[in-house]
């Protein structure tokens, strides 16, 4: 805090000191007063991706459990790090800052070994870690993007998580987007720091008179088409961050990627539901998943499921793609993109009666969708 800029805004009544309130855990409020000056001895004077330790003498909120820190907490020092979760066989990637060289090593020799691995133990899922990233240099991603491209076994959904928070931005940012534009990652967590276009590499600058340090983005990066105007990267996989999971170092955002691994994506719980017991059943699996993940920035229909039936037409299993398309027209009526995936699925399955009236629907929600429009034609009907 800055006491003199407190009180500058109106918020604070001394320019040396700030009276704050806090809540105990037993609910208990009490105010403190709290004297501006140097920081003690030690403690950064920038906002860092690593947590300052608590100095000497101060009173800190979190209760680590007796195994320590959450993993992602670990190995402080390090830019970036990697662990094989045996149990539940999951290849865990910490990256706290996109940094060329961690400890004794450059990235490029870091992302060999990372692969070496992954190919030796094959795991269930891969996971990068992106909270709290703030960046570093763009240049060092390729290798990690076209190394899980090259390896469909772990591109796909249900196998790739990326966990994200509002600490994500400017080279992690292009880190989530590169995963969100060329891979089939599941985004765990809550939306990222940055917009999907934006502005970055800030230079140091000083203010001319009280040289005050400033860093100032100047670089546009337009990593995806400039009519994309997202704010940021919504979770597909939603876990809000608490200060009661912060302070007892709890991770529930891994611990929902574990549960994924173990039990399946939402668009393979869906499917299996529907395939099991009808189209309603799979309906009351999507339902299922929203209550144990409420997702407060949902956009609408869940993306992932129809990537999913996509690739179920990629490794031409087109009855499944139509069984899982069907439930997702039925959850969202008004979306152009299930209606016409359900077209292409019963073309695939050569049902193209069906397939004509979906490929229609799809026309009444969007006239000027031209891929429906293409393939109701293809089939001899006329749009």
């Amino acid at each position: 805090m800055m006491p003199a800029l407190l009180k500058t805004l109106g918020l604070a009544a001394a320019r040396d000191r700030v009276t704050i309130e806090i809540e105990r855990p037993d609910g208990k409020r009490e105010q403190l007063a709290v004297s501006g000056g140097r920081p003690p001895a030690g403690f950064p004077e920038a906002f860092l991706e690593t947590e300052p330790r608590v100095p000497a003498g101060w009173t800190g909120a979190r209760r680590f459990p007796s195994g320590g820190p959450p993993r992602c907490d670990l190995n402080e020092a390090d830019a970036w790090w990697l662990e094989y979760l045996q149990e539940y066989r999951v290849l865990y990637l910490r990256m706290r800052r996109v940094d060329p060289v961690s400890g004794k090593l450059a990235y490029f020799e870091f992302f060999r070994k990372l692969f070496r691995m992954m190919d030796e133990l094959k795991p269930r899922a891969f996971v990068i870690d992106l909270r709290h990233d703030h960046g570093g240099n763009n240049s060092i991603l390729d290798p990690l993007i076209r190394g899980i491209v090259e390896r469909p076994w772990i591109d796909r959904d249900g196998a790739l998580f990326a966990i994200v928070d509002r600490g994500t931005f400017s080279a992690a940012m292009n880190a989530a987007v590169f995963l969100d534009n060329q891979t089939r990652v599941t985004f765990v967590g809550e939306p990222t720091g940055g917009r999907v276009n934006h502005y970055g590499d800030a230079p140091e600058l000083h203010t001319p008179n009280l040289r005050l340090l400033l860093q100032v983005s100047t670089v546009p990066w337009m990593s995806r088409f400039p009519t994309d105007e997202r704010k940021w990267i919504t979770p597909d996989l939603a876990v809000r961050s608490t200060f009661a999971d912060w302070s007892d170092g709890r991770d529930r955002a891994l611990e929902a990627v574990i549960d994924v691994v173990l039990r399946g994506s939402l668009g393979s719980r869906i499917l299996e539901a529907a395939r099991a017991n009808g189209l309603q059943a799979g309906a009351e699996a999507r339902d299922a998943w929203r209550r144990q993940y409420p997702n407060p920035w949902n956009e609408g229909l869940e993306r992932r499921p129809l990537r999913l039936a996509g690739d179920l037409m990629d490794s031409g299993q087109a009855a499944e793609a139509a069984t899982l398309c069907e439930v997702l027209v039925g959850l969202d009526p008004g979306s152009y993109l299930a209606w016409r995936t359900l077209g292409e699925a019963l073309i695939a399955r050569e049902d193209n009666a069906h397939a004509a009236d979906a490929l229609r629907h799809a026309l009444e929600i969007n006239p000027h969708g031209e891929t429906a429009r293409m393939m109701l034609e293809r089939l001899g009907e006329k749009p």
